[in-house]
């Protein structure tokens, strides 16, 4: 019976990232994918999905995000090919919305590069908006977006898998007392009822 000491289950965008950098810390990484790669079934599938500095939801996040753009820059060198698009982002609503008002807590706080533009100023700049009058952009110029199903194909296999091993699977019988990192918590759930919750990995 093989033995590992890390199992993770769901390898979206989270969870492929979790085996591949468990593996290079020298861990037995074992994969788990309930559906094909590539499948429509959970949050990391489509063209492309949208990643900046500020997070509004909390100040936290920065040094996270700082860290993530550093790994998808050096994964970009590995594979000879780009993922990682920066096109700058407009986060929009009331002044006093908590989108606006987190995000630019999270600038304030990290001295992150921004600019908060009242609505006609952002149409002005950005024809394709139309917004009410009193709506305001915090626009980062570092936002962009990531090729989702490419940077998932390519964290999986863009290295030699020493330490890590894939497969498709409902739900592992025996974890050996491995440790457990849940990348698609309502596939889990419904896979393995009872199964222990901590804290889940959302993509």
């Amino acid at each position: 019976m093989a033995h590992f000491d890390v199992v993770v289950c769901g390898l979206g965008a989270m969870g492929s990232a979790a085996v591949e950098h468990l593996a290079r810390r020298g861990k037995r990484v074992l994969g788990l994918e309930r559906y094909a790669p590539g499948h429509d079934r959970g949050s990391s599938h489509g063209l492309t999905r949208i990643i900046r500095l500020g997070y509004f939801e909390h100040p936290s996040y920065v040094p996270l995000l700082r860290h993530a753009y550093k790994l998808w820059h050096e994964l970009e060198q590995a594979i000879g090919r780009r993922l990682l698009h920066v096109t700058g982002i407009a986060e929009i609503g009331p002044p006093d919305s908590a989108l606006v008002r987190g995000t630019l807590a999270c600038a304030h706080l990290h001295a992150l590069r921004h600019e908060l533009l009242a609505a006609p100023e952002l149409m002005r700049r950005f024809p394709a908006f139309r917004v009410p009058p009193h709506y305001v952009a915090v626009v980062q110029p570092e936002g962009g977006i990531l090729e989702v199903e490419p940077a998932i194909a390519a964290q999986s296999h863009s290295r030699p898998p020493q330490g890590r091993k894939f497969a498709r699977a409902n739900w592992c019988e025996r974890l050996n007392r491995a440790r457990t990192a849940c990348a698609s918590l309502p596939i889990a759930e419904a896979s393995r009822p009872g199964l222990p919750s901590s804290q889940p990995a959302r993509g």
